[in-house]
């Protein structure tokens, strides 16, 4: 064997697996996608769900948490092939006797090593059908290390005290579960910025609201109604929903780089009457 072979082994055996290895990930994309998934008879175009997990797989993700899955249509959506690792919420039944589901799924490229769930004890109206929850999952990310990732769906409608009870009881959960990690929380919320909902995650549970962070760094989007809102009928009711918030207590600091709104436009379409939310996390 000539010098120049012999060279290109040494290399494949040896140096290339130990320059892959020592490769380090600092940053993760996450997603958060109440995809409407509502039981029949209700449900609307069933078909959008392969579309959903088509067009998931185009993002890049690495962890992704979708809300209101409830119908059998979006099981397509724990089986996205780019996503190994699955956390499906609290089944339905218990001792309520649910007829549905948390409808809350959580997807991963990394290990999930641990995780839990909470069932909340008060609900209203439709959503008492549902086993409404907060999940966690302890993921192993390489060159990271573990980090927290918490979702939840609180309840609809417009009582604050069932809302507030509910982040109560996440707030409790969440609390037994940090662990000293980066802690992401993200999902569907229902309430808008600064209620007193809002106002509650932020200041009595201590959790920075990612878009005030990346607005900060990037106040050119301060207006931008694709970065603003979550949810929108009719160009009238504009809400933004749906949040990330972020628990800085891990090893090493963690900054948004990057948030937008997506499945805002597909082909023209809307396939949810929410949009999702992306947002990039730089880890120091």
């Amino acid at each position: 064997m000539n010098p120049a072979k012999i060279l290109l082994v040494f290399l494949c055996l040896f140096l290339l697996p130990a320059m892959a290895f020592s490769k380090e990930q600092n940053s993760l994309r996450l997603i958060s996608y109440n995809t409407w998934g509502l039981p029949s008879p209700i449900l609307v175009c069933p078909g959008r769900f392969k579309k959903i997990a088509k067009e998931i797989g185009q993002f890049n993700a690495d962890i992704v948490a979708f809300e209101e899955t409830f119908t059998k249509y979006a099981d397509v959506l724990g089986k996205i092939p780019e996503f190994p690792y699955r956390l499906y919420g609290p089944a339905k039944g218990g001792k309520k006797l649910k007829i549905l589901n948390s409808g809350l799924l959580l997807l991963s490229k990394y290990p999930i090593v641990e995780s839990d769930y909470k069932i909340y004890s008060k609900c209203g109206g439709f959503d008492c059908f549902a086993n409404k929850a907060i999940i966690w999952a302890k993921i192993k990310v390489p060159g990271i290390g573990a980090i927290n990732v918490f979702t939840t769906h609180t309840n609809a409608g417009t009582s604050r005290k069932i809302k507030e009870s509910q982040l109560v009881e996440a707030g409790d959960f969440i609390e037994a579960h940090l662990g000293g990690r980066s802690t992401v929380f993200m999902g569907d919320f229902n309430f808008a910025p600064g209620s007193e909902l809002y106002n509650y995650v932020k200041y009595n549970l201590n959790f920075e609201d990612t878009l005030d962070l990346y607005l900060t760094d990037h106040p050119e989007y301060s207006n931008d109604p694709n970065v603003l809102y979550t949810y929108i009928i009719k160009l009238i009711y504009k809400r933004r929903l749906d949040y990330f918030w972020l628990k800085d207590i891990g090893p090493r600091s963690m900054h948004p780089t990057d948030y937008k709104v997506i499945f805002n436009n597909i082909n023209g379409k809307k396939l949810s009457d929410h949009f999702g939310i992306l947002m990039d996390l730089q880890f120091h």
